[in-house]
This record gives structure tokens, C-alpha cells and sequence, in this order.
């Protein structure tokens, strides 16, 4: 049997909440990372700090999405559309 045959629904959705917020936490630390990185770039390399801002860029698109599923998981019946909030 595997875990997802023993385990209850509400035991899963701790494990799913559990696991998208601390998803969340490391688009966070990442975003931190990349800013303290950006803070000590001299502006005159601009490629690298373009390819960091990329990269940044991706992390926070990451940490809205994580934030998303954490905030319906946390209330699955609220019946609002998160999707519809990015458009």
C-alpha cells in the first residue's frame, strides 16, 4: 500500500499545505538572494545584472504562484477564482 492509500484527505492537505508554503518561503529567500546580489553589482556589468533581474523576475512570478496555492489550499471552499486574479 502506498502513502497516499493510508493516509486520510485531511492528513494529505496538511502535507500539501506543509509543502506549498514552504515553496513559498524559498521563492522568498531567493528574491532576498538575488536582491543582496543585485545591491553589490556595480552598474557598469550590465549583462550579469540583467541575467540576475531575469532571474529575480522568475522568482517572484514563482512566489505569487506559491502564494496562490497556498491561499486556496488554506480556504478550498471559497470558491474564488485565483487564476482569474492574474489576467
Amino acid at each position: 500500500m502506498d502513502k497516499t492509500e493510508c493516509s486520510s484527505a485531511p492528513e494529505l492537505e496538511d502535507d500539501s499545505f506543509a509543502t506549498a508554503e514552504s515553496v513559498r518561503v524559498d521563492f522568498m529567500q531567493l528574491i532576498a538572494i538575488l536582491d543582496r546580489r543585485l545591491a553589490n553589482l556595480p552598474e557598469a556589468d550590465g549583462e550579469v545584472r540583467a541575467q540576475v533581474l531575469d532571474a529575480r523576475d522568475a522568482a517572484l512570478r514563482g512566489l505569487t504562484l506559491s502564494q496562490e496555492l497556498v491561499d486556496t489550499l488554506r480556504s478550498p471552499d471559497s470558491g474564488e477564482d485565483t487564476a482569474s486574479k492574474r489576467h
